[in-house]
């Protein structure tokens, strides 16, 4: 019975660990054809060098690869900022959905937060009318996101991530605050200007 119970043990840690392996966005890369189109339209080698994997997956039917990734700053995921790549069995570029940002040094606006991630989530859960903050579960350095306790939120954790939220030309660093309401009836994503605290999108 012992030896079971230390190997269920042993099996529920490689689990973990895999799950926490699977979280961490691995590095992508655009094909040649399309890094050289877009540096001919004016991006920048530093725009195109931080980019992760959002989803890769192909489809039977059609047969074409369909390739996701999203644009990063020091680290800092673009809200939205994605690029999809569609690929054919041969690996030709078959269409491209653009979504990425140029010239990303001239865009930002900061890239240290001056409101810190509790505060955020407090006054983000404040204006959706709920009073007590949930206490933290852990940080995701890789994800820039921090984990509070979800018991109160319909089970889902409450998950407050360091992002630039595009506003007209410019990339605002700012917090995303991903959170059901506690009985389930919403789920809400909401955007603060990390430097004043301003809500910029939900």
């Amino acid at each position: 019975m012992k030896h079971m119970s230390r190997s269920l043990s042993f099996a529920l840690l490689s689990l973990l660990a895999t799950s926490s392996l699977l979280a961490q966005k691995r590095a992508g890369e655009l094909p040649s054809t399309i890094r050289e189109r877009l540096l001919s339209e004016g991006y920048l080698a530093e725009d195109l060098a931080e980019l992760v994997v959002q989803d890769d997956y192909g489809t039977a039917h059609n047969g074409l690869r369909h390739l996701f990734l999203r644009q990063r700053w020091q680290g800092i995921e673009v809200w939205n900022g994605d690029i999809a790549i569609h690929m054919n069995g041969a690996g030709e570029v078959v269409k491209v959905n653009n979504g990425i940002w140029s010239r990303m040094a001239k865009r930002v606006n900061a890239t240290v937060p001056i409101i810190n991630a509790e505060s955020a989530m407090s006054a983000v859960l404040r204006k959706n009318g709920i009073a007590d903050a949930p206490v933290s579960a852990g940080y995701n350095e890789n994800e820039r996101e921090y984990v509070f306790n979800g018991n109160a939120f319909s089970g889902e954790p409450v998950k407050v991530k360091l992002v630039y939220q595009p506003v007209r030309d410019k990339l605002l660093l700012a917090w995303n605050v991903n959170h059901y309401m506690p009985d389930g009836t919403h789920w809400w994503n909401v955007r603060l200007d990390a430097l004043t605290g301003e809500e910029l999108d939900r």
